[in-house]
């Protein structure tokens, strides 16, 4: 397991306090017998913790003014740089739990995004798409703005991400530029039409389709005079001519 730089940073700033603390204690306990117990490292180490951490058995206290004194610095300074280190380390790893919830990226799964396929959306194309590629062994992720149907997905095992689809600042996490095809299915044409333009200014080399639900939206798309690695495509209007040709071929 990898750890950011802040905990490790914080757990050695804990280390430190601890450390100086206990060594302070030490010498204060055994050279100058401020405690009601003979120091020894252990118990230096114990005593430290226990009072920077407010626990305080009261097996160990301090007897003379200078024990007194050397702990009341302790607390004041000790106390906290201890605890604000400790909450700052569980807040980072709470966020780190978070942001894996929430659906960005790992390190590690950004290392084998590469010539993936990128599915945004969870219109009915794009699930069909995800059931399909998922039995080829296919690398893709899928990206919805869908919290509910992000967790349904997750449940049957899907790469799948909750993320704003409209946000440039939370597209960028997903690698769009190292995608070889970028299927866009939201049913939502203006949510699609924006989506679209921020996936284009992230990811000028790989291939897009567009899943359009209406003659509106296609026109719309058709009217922007896309580039050749865009594709427009209306299911509504495919399985009609489908139906068509059928029923010519059966007259």
């Amino acid at each position: 397991m990898r750890f950011p730089i802040k905990i490790i940073a914080y757990v050695i700033l804990i280390i430190a306090v601890i450390g100086s603390g206990s060594i302070l204690t030490y010498f204060i306990g055994n050279y100058y017998h401020a405690f009601n117990v003979q120091m020894d490292p252990v118990n230096a180490i114990f005593f430290t913790v226990t009072t920077l951490s407010t626990v305080g058995y009261g097996d160990m206290v301090p007897v003379t003014y200078l024990g007194k004194e050397f702990v009341i610095v302790l607390i004041i300074f000790g106390f906290g740089i201890f605890i604000g280190a400790l909450s700052l380390i569980s807040g980072e790893v709470m966020k780190e739990r978070m942001d894996k919830l929430s659906g960005r990226l790992s390190g590690l799964e950004k290392k084998f995004l590469k010539n993936h396929i990128v599915l945004i959306g969870t219109d009915s194309v794009n699930l069909v798409l995800a059931e399909n590629l998922k039995k080829i062994n296919r690398n893709f992720i899928i990206i919805t703005s869908d919290e509910t149907e992000s967790e349904k997905l997750k449940e049957l095992n899907y790469r799948v991400f909750n993320a704003d689809i409209t946000s440039e600042e939370e597209m960028k996490k997903f690698l769009l530029d190292k995608a070889s095809e970028i299927i866009i299915d939201v049913s939502n044409s203006s949510i699609l039409l924006y989506t679209f333009l921020i996936v284009s200014s992230l990811s000028k080399e790989a291939d897009k389709i567009i899943i359009v639900h209406s003659p509106e939206a296609e026109k719309r798309f058709v009217d922007l005079n896309l580039p050749s690695n865009c594709t427009i495509l209306n299911p509504s209007s495919l399985v009609a001519v489908s139906i068509i040709n059928n029923l010519k071929y059966k007259g």
